[in-house]
């Protein structure tokens, strides 16, 4: 009822039964008609306003899984779905907006994505992901320094791993251990 003017607005429709010239309604995933009947007690006035719902886009993350992604290594995300457009957000991002965008990966990291349908609909995703652990090991020498011609040991604290040595002298580029012969200052 608007006391201003003695007319009394019935609504009905969706979810709304109620009555005041003013409404507020949540709307489902369904279209739908909403019903207004202005009543001045001699004549009324019925309006019908439909309402079209949009759905959501349907979207999806693809990205490395846990664990198969090194600390400091450019990771790719890619958005799937039939969104028209792509907002993204977290640590380490090349780029925030797009279907496909790369990332630095430092820790767990939490990456958050916002898609779009051309309504302006939106939906949120997000994807974490959690590094590789690198390997811990320690470089062991058996001298700091050298002369010319003599020989030093290089020993990987940790041998079940695998090793690419590099370096002038050595005498192997691969294992937890090698040798490396100095052949002149400096080297």
């Amino acid at each position: 009822t608007n006391p201003d003017d003695g007319i009394v607005y019935t609504w009905t429709g969706g979810n709304v039964n109620t009555i005041g010239n003013v409404i507020t309604t949540t709307v489902g995933t369904e279209d739908v008609v909403y019903t207004v009947n202005a009543s001045n007690g001699f004549c009324d006035n019925i309006q019908e306003i439909p309402v079209t719902v949009d759905a959501l886009p349907q979207v999806s993350i693809n990205g490395p899984d846990n664990g198969t992604a090194c600390t400091g290594e450019t990771i790719t995300l890619t958005a799937e779905g039939d969104a028209v457009s792509y907002e993204w957000s977290g640590e380490g991002l090349n780029e925030t907006e797009g279907a496909e965008v790369t990332a630095t990966l430092n820790d767990s990291q939490l990456f958050t994505l916002t898609a779009y349908n051309a309504a302006g609909c939106s939906v949120t995703q997000e994807f974490s992901l959690v590094p590789a652990e690198g390997p811990v090991f320690e470089i062991i020498s058996s001298a700091i320094t050298a002369c010319v011609d003599d020989v030093i040991t290089f020993t990987a604290s940790n041998d079940t791993y695998d090793y690419t040595w590099t370096g002038e002298g050595l005498d192997t580029n691969t294992g937890s251990e090698v040798t490396a012969t100095f052949v002149q200052a400096g080297s």
